[in-house]
């Protein structure tokens, strides 16, 4: 044999190997896609069949439970609110920027007394200023 006719042959054998490669390698991604699938089809059809486990009626329950709790701390609250409220126009201070500047002078002034407290306590002598 010549050995044109000998590339052609072998050229010829590369391309049917090669060919049967590529459909080997499409058959195998075909059957793992089915196999993918088949694992979601089960998976969707096993969730669809679940049933929750935990008792819609105590969720409810419990979820009535809380909103009562909050309710009544959104009633207390509005009740210390106004009781403020009032009593900041009591004072005499009527507008929102008075009652706030009121209410930091009381802040201040209770924190000052309690540190004064805190030190008189730690150090047991009075803090109070020496009258000349």
């Amino acid at each position: 044999m010549t050995s044109k006719k000998m590339k052609d042959r072998k050229k010829k054998r590369r391309e049917r190997e090669s060919k049967a490669n590529v459909i080997k390698h499409r058959e195998a991604l075909h059957q793992h896609r089915k196999y993918e699938k088949g694992i979601d089809e089960d998976i969707r059809a096993s969730r669809e069949k679940l049933e929750p486990f935990v008792d819609k009626k105590k969720i409810i329950a419990r979820n009535l439970e809380i909103i009562k709790g909050l309710e009544e701390d959104y009633k207390r609250e509005q009740k210390r609110r106004a009781s403020l409220n009032k009593k900041l126009e009591s004072q005499g201070h009527s507008s929102f920027v008075e009652k706030m500047g009121a209410m930091r002078a009381q802040v201040q002034e209770s924190l000052v007394t309690k540190t004064k407290k805190t030190l008189e306590m730690l150090h047991g002598t009075s803090l109070e200023p020496l009258e000349e």
